[in-house]
């Protein structure tokens, strides 16, 4: 499922993800990785921390127009999951 969401220039976004087996049951993979690609096409891997199920990172948006976000998991119950942020500029200069 790709999701899309906007948010302003300079904005720092909280990202959560909790990955869940087959019988919809929270559960904490052993490989999880969150990677990003900025608007100028450079990717990044963000810093994944763990409390509990829910696995989150943060990230700065410093650069105005399309954002790709993935969280990734590998094993047993490999999954993925997209989102897209439109990052708009501010018209404060």
């Amino acid at each position: 499922m790709l999701n899309t969401i906007t948010k302003l220039l300079g904005s720092s976004l909280h990202v959560e993800f909790t990955f869940y087996n087959t019988k919809n049951v929270a559960i904490v993979p052993p490989n999880v990785t969150f990677k990003y690609r900025k608007p100028d096409a450079s990717l990044h891997d963000g810093v994944v921390t763990l409390v509990g199920t829910q696995h989150s990172t943060y990230i700065v948006l410093d650069q105005a127009g399309e954002w790709f976000l993935r969280w990734d998991c590998t094993g047993e119950y490999a999954s993925a999951e997209e989102v897209t942020v439109f990052v708009k500029d501010t018209k404060v200069k």
